[in-house]
C-alpha cells in the first residue's frame, strides 16, 4: 500500500497562497489550486492495492454469511466515523450561514439551515441506532437503505448553496466554494468504509459548483469547473478503493477469526468424539439406553449363562408404541423425541437397573428379564412373564405431560422365554416378534406369549407365500361358485365367484390367507387376474347353455381397487371369452368407496367396463345412503351377520326390512347373505325378499359339479304341477350332490 498522505498539509498550503494574493480572481485560483491539491491528497490518502478477496470459492451459506457480517463491519465503521463528521457538518454549516449572511435572502438562507440541521440530525440518530444504541432496532438492509438516503438528501441540500444561493459576484462566494470542496473530502474520507454513502453526499454538491462554473462562461470558470470534475473522479474512486480495502481487511480478520474458532471446535469435537465413541457403540442417543448391537451382544450373554451364575431362565419383551407416527405427524417430532424418552425412563423404572432395556430402532424396544421363579415353577413361567408384560403395558400407558398437553401412550407387546422357547438368539427374537404381531394383529395394546400356534401360522403362511406362484399357475388354485336363487321360484339368478386352495401340506386354505399371502408377495393383480378370467369363462359357459340369465359375480377388496387397475383385467377377460359385461358383476364392501383418496373415480372406471355393480356385505361397515346415490349399484348383498338366524333376532328383522326398503326406493335388487334355514327363508319371504344366498339353497361347488346341480333344478322345474318345490341343500359340504 502507498504511504498515505495528510490532507491538512494540502490545507495549510491553501491558507498560505491565499495570504498572498489580491483580488477576487487571485482568490478564485486559490480555491483552484486548494481543491486540486486536495485531490490529489485525498486520492493518496485512499488507494489501496488490491480488491477483497473472491468469496466465490466458499459455499454458498458461508459466502453469505460473510458478507453480511462484512456489511456489519461497514455499517457499524460509518456510524462511528459520522459520530464526528456530522457534527462537524452541523458546525460548518453554522460558519457558512455567518459568512454568507447579508449576501443572500434571510429566508433562503435560514431554511437552508434548518434542512441541514435536520438531515444531519436524522443521520445522527441513525448512527446511533447503528451502533447498537437506543430504542430502534432495524434490518441490515433498512440501515444501508436509510444511510444512502439521508446522506443523498443531506447533499443535495447543500447543493442548493452553490447552485441557487450565491453568485459569482458575491465575495463570500469563493470562501464559501472553498468550505463545500473541504466538506466534500472530508465526508468521502469519513465514509470510507462504505463508500457509496460519501459519494451521494459528494457528488450532488461538487457537481452543482461544476455547473455553476461552467455556465457562468470564461477559461478561468471553465477551467476551475473541469478541475471539480476531476476532484468528483478521484474522491469517487479514492472513496471505493478505501471500501475495498475496509472490507479486504475486515474479510482476512473474520477468516482468521473463523479458522481460529473452527480450529478449536475441530480439537474440541475430536476430543469428545474420542471420550464417546465407546458409549455411541453401544447405546442409543436419544435415550441413552442399549442399542441394538449392544442388546444382541447382552442376548448372547444371557443365552451363554443359562443354567449359571443362578440364572435358570429369562423373557424376551419386544415393545412396540401403537400408532407413534400420528404423535411425530401431529405434533412434530421434537414432541415424538421426549416421548420415547419418557417411555425409556419408564420401562427402566419398572424392570430395574439390573436387566437389559434397548431402543433397537424407532419406536421399538427390547427387554431382557430374569425370571426370579414363582408359584408354578417352569409351569408358570408363562403366566409370570405374561403378568410382568401387563404391568409394564400399565406403567407405560400414564399420561404424558408434552408440554401443556397430556397424551396417553398404548403399546403392543410380544414374549418369548428362554430356553423353553428356544436358545439361540435368532429363534428367540423370531419367536418375540410372531407374539408382538399376533398382539398388534389382535387389536394392539396388548401383550401376547409365543406359543405353537403362532408358529404353525407363520410357517403356513410362509408355505403359502412360497407356493402361491405355482399356485396361480394352474396347479391347486380352484374357482368355485354359490348359487344366488329367487326365493319365490327358486330359479337361479346369479352365481359368486369363490377362491378356494388345497394346500398339499395345510389342507384347505382360507381364501383371505391367501389374499394376504398375495399383498405380500405383489402377485395380488395375478390372482385377481386369475379369478375374473374364471368367473368369465363360466360366464360364457352358461351363455353357451342358453342361461345367459345367470349372472356371475367377483368379489374386490378394497386393497385391491385401491393398488391396481381392475378394470384393465376385467376388459382383457371380457375380451378373451367374448362375453356382454353385464353377465359380470363386481361385489365389493362399503370400505371400497374410502379405500383411497380417488376410490369413487376407480369405481367409475369399473362401471365404465360395463360390469354390474353390486356392493356386499351391506350394513357391517360404514354404510352411507350418499353412495347409493352417487353410484350406479345394481344390488346391494345383505350382510350375513344380519340373516342368518333372522327368524329369531327381532332387531335383524328390522334392520333387514330397513335395507329392503332402501333397496327400494332406490329401484335396487337386494339379496339377503348367510340363509342356512327355512326358518330363514320364510322369514325373508314374509318381508317380500325376492333374492337369496347360503347353504340352504347350495354350498360353493366346482364348476363340473354346479353344473349337475344346476341340470338337477331344471328337473326340479320340470316337475309336474303340484310337486313340492325342493329348496333343501342340494349340495353337501364336500361338493357332492345331495340325493333328490
Amino acid at each position: 500500500m502507498r504511504g498515505r498522505r495528510s490532507p491538512h498539509r494540502h490545507l495549510s498550503a491553501v491558507v498560505m497562497v491565499e495570504t498572498r494574493c489580491r483580488g477576487p480572481r487571485s482568490l478564485d485560483v486559490t480555491i483552484v489550486l486548494g481543491v486540486f491539491s486536495q485531490v490529489i491528497g485525498i486520492g493518496g490518502f485512499q488507494h489501496a492495492e488490491g480488491d477483497v478477496p473472491e468469496m466465490t470459492k466458499m459455499g454458498p451459506e458461508r459466502s453469505v454469511e460473510l458478507s453480511t457480517e462484512v456489511k456489519e463491519e461497514q455499517v457499524a465503521a460509518l456510524a462511528s466515523g459520522q459520530m464526528l463528521s456530522l457534527p462537524a457538518n452541523c458546525f460548518i454549516a453554522t460558519v457558512t450561514l455567518l459568512v454568507v449572511w447579508g449576501s443572500v435572502a434571510p429566508w433562503a438562507i435560514w431554511c437552508w439551515y434548518a434542512g441541514v440541521l435536520v438531515t444531519n440530525g436524522a443521520r445522527l440518530a441513525l448512527s446511533v441506532c447503528c451502533l447498537g444504541f437506543g430504542p430502534w432496532r432495524l434490518s441490515l438492509s433498512r440501515r444501508i437503505g436509510l444511510q444512502v438516503g439521508l446522506a443523498a438528501v443531506n447533499g443535495l441540500i447543500w447543493a442548493v448553496l452553490p447552485a441557487a444561493m450565491l453568485e459569482d459576484s458575491n465575495p463570500s462566494g469563493p470562501l464559501a466554494y472553498f468550505v463545500i470542496a473541504g466538506i466534500t473530502a472530508g465526508a468521502s474520507a469519513y465514509a470510507g468504509a462504505f463508500a457509496l454513502v460519501g459519494q451521494v453526499f459528494a457528488l450532488p454538491i461538487l457537481g452543482a459548483v461544476a455547473v455553476k462554473y461552467m455556465l457562468t462562461g470564461g477559461i478561468q470558470h471553465a477551467t476551475f469547473a473541469l478541475t471539480v470534475v476531476l476532484f468528483a473522479a478521484i474522491i469517487t474512486r479514492s472513496s471505493t478503493n478505501a471500501q475495498q480495502s475496509f472490507t479486504r481487511a475486515v474479510y482476512l480478520r473474520t477468516e482468521a477469526v473463523a479458522l481460529a474458532e473452527s480450529l478449536k471446535l475441530e480439537h474440541a469435537a475430536s476430543t469428545l468424539a474420542a471420550q464417546r465413541l465407546h458409549h455411541l457403540a453401544n447405546h442409543d442417543p436419544l435415550t441413552g439406553l442399549c442399542n441394538r448391537a449392544a442388546f444382541a451382544q447382552a442376548l448372547d450373554g444371557w443365552l451363554g449363562r443359562v443354567g449359571d451364575d443362578g440364572l435358570d431362565a429369562f423373557f424376551l419383551f419386544l415393545i412396540d408404541l401403537d400408532h407413534f407416527k400420528s404423535i411425530n405427524d401431529t405434533l412434530g417430532h421434537g414432541s415424538g423425541d421426549r416421548v420415547l424418552k419418557e417411555v425409556a425412563s419408564r420401562l427402566t423404572g419398572a424392570v430395574g437397573a439390573t436387566q437389559i432395556v434397548a431402543r433397537l430402532g424407532g419406536d421399538e424396544f427390547a427387554i431382557l428379564v430374569a425370571d426370579v421363579g414363582g408359584p408354578g415353577g417352569a409351569a408358570g413361567r408363562g403366566d409370570r412373564g405374561q403378568a410382568l408384560a401387563e404391568a409394564l403395558i400399565a406403567r407405560v400407558s400414564g399420561p404424558f405431560a408434552i408440554g401443556e398437553r397430556r397424551l396417553t401412550i398404548a403399546m403392543s407387546l410380544g414374549f418369548a422365554a428362554a430356553p423353553e422357547n428356544d436358545s439361540t438368539a435368532e429363534g428367540l427374537l423370531a419367536h418375540a416378534d410372531l407374539a408382538l404381531y399376533a398382539a398388534k394383529d389382535e387389536g394392539r395394546h396388548r401383550a401376547r406369549r409365543f406359543d405353537a400356534t403362532l408358529l404353525a401360522a407363520a410357517t403356513m403362511a410362509r408355505d403359502i407365500e412360497h407356493d402361491l406362484e405355482q399356485a396361480l399357475q394352474g396347479d391347486g388354485l380352484e374357482v368355485w361358485f354359490q348359487p344366488q336363487v329367487a326365493i319365490a321360484t327358486g330359479a337361479t339368478v346369479g352365481l359368486e365367484a369363490l377362491l378356494r386352495w388345497n394346500h398339499p401340506a395345510h389342507g384347505w386354505v382360507a381364501p383371505p390367507a391367501i389374499v394376504d399371502a398375495a399383498l405380500r408377495t405383489r402377485r395380488s393383480a395375478e390372482l385377481t387376474g386369475f379369478i375374473v378370467d374364471r368367473a368369465a369363462a363360466m360366464a360364457s359357459q352358461l351363455c353357451g347353455a342358453g342361461r345367459d340369465d345367470i349372472r356371475v359375480g367377483v368379489n374386490l377388496s378394497p386393497k385391491e381397487i385401491a393398488q391396481y387397475d381392475v378394470a384393465s383385467l376385467l376388459r382383457r377377460a371380457i375380451a378373451r371369452h367374448g362375453i356382454d359385461p353385464r353377465q359380470l358383476e363386481v361385489e365389493i364392501t362399503e370400505e371400497a368407496f374410502a379405500a383411497s383418496e380417488n376410490g369413487l373415480a376407480v369405481l367409475s372406471d369399473l362401471v365404465s367396463v360395463g360390469v354390474r355393480l353390486a356392493i356386499d356385505d351391506f350394513g357391517a361397515g360404514c354404510s352411507s345412503i350418499a353412495y347409493l346415490r352417487s353410484m350406479p349399484v345394481d344390488r346391494i348383498k345383505i350382510d350375513r351377520s344380519f340373516v342368518t338366524g333372522l327368524a329369531g333376532r327381532r332387531k335383524d328383522q328390522i334392520l333387514v326390512q330397513a335395507i329392503l326398503g332402501i333397496g327400494v326406493s332406490f329401484g335396487i335388487e337386494v339379496v339377503a347373505e348367510g340363509v342356512e334355514t327355512a326358518d330363514d327363508v320364510a322369514a325373508l319371504s314374509a318381508m317380500n325378499c325376492r333374492l337369496a344366498q347360503g347353504y340352504h339353497f347350495g354350498r360353493p361347488m366346482p364348476p363340473q359339479r354346479l353344473w349337475a346341480w344346476l341340470a338337477e333344478r331344471d328337473r326340479a322345474a320340470d316337475a309336474p304341477a303340484g310337486t313340492p318345490p325342493r329348496l333343501a341343500p342340494y349340495a353337501r359340504a364336500d361338493g357332492t350332490l345331495a340325493a333328490a
